[in-house]
């Protein structure tokens, strides 16, 4: 049993900034293709490709000229128009994110994730992304947990989790159970305490493989 969050970060970094432009969308599970669709381009309309590369690096506390310089792949005019046009549209997340950088000089103010865990960082750019990587490790944290103590009576167990990702070996006559039970816990109980996003549900893709080589 495989499963991982759907715009795992992009939920998080909605519920620290509160934009609306996000919180109107956030009970879609595939919310990047609306965003996309409704950020303007000088240069054309944006692919949900675009969309995410701009929103990530925001996330990871990126300007204009950084994402430009990051994305190679895509023409300078067209790299800055895709930033601008993201940056239009979630103009609370730029300032939520400016307001940041104020705060966050003198560098002795740390990040501070909801489970209680301190960082100082060099730079406000990785102070601001320790915000969302610290969240997102909070939540994993307590997934991981929860379900190490109730995979066992299914015969289940934890094989490996990599970032927003978690993978589960089980009896087959169980699979159906160990999968409800991964999706329960990565929504609804994480739903239930102080580490989710505020006021953004997290949703779990949740699929059932033969073998460890399917679909990856």
């Amino acid at each position: 049993v495989v499963a991982d969050y759907s715009a795992f970060e992009a939920r998080i970094l909605a519920g620290l900034t509160q934009d609306p432009e996000v919180l109107a969308v956030k009970h879609l599970h595939d919310f990047h293709t609306v965003l996309a669709g409704r950020a303007v381009s000088a240069s054309g309309p944006l692919s949900k490709r675009q969309w995410k590369d701009a929103l990530y690096g925001m996330s990871y506390g990126q300007g204009r000229n950084g994402f430009v310089r990051a994305h190679p792949e895509m023409a300078v005019d067209v790299a800055g128009d895709t930033f601008d046009a993201v940056a239009k549209l979630l103009a609370v997340t730029m300032a939520y994110r400016q307001g940041f950088k104020k705060k966050f000089f003198p560098r002795t103010t740390p990040s501070v994730t909801p489970g209680g865990w301190r960082r100082r960082s060099p730079k406000w750019t990785s102070g601001f992304n320790t915000l969302i990587q610290g969240q997102a490790a909070d939540i994993f944290r307590y997934v991981l947990r929860r379900l190490h103590a109730q995979l066992k009576p299914l015969g289940a167990f934890l094989v490996h989790q990599a970032h927003d990702e978690v993978f589960v070996a089980c009896p087959a006559g169980s699979a159906p159970a160990v999968a409800l039970l991964v999706q329960r816990v990565m929504e609804q109980d994480v739903a239930q305490t102080q580490l989710g996003p505020r006021g953004v549900p997290l949703f779990a893709q949740v699929s059932v493989r033969k073998t460890w080589a399917e679909g990856m």
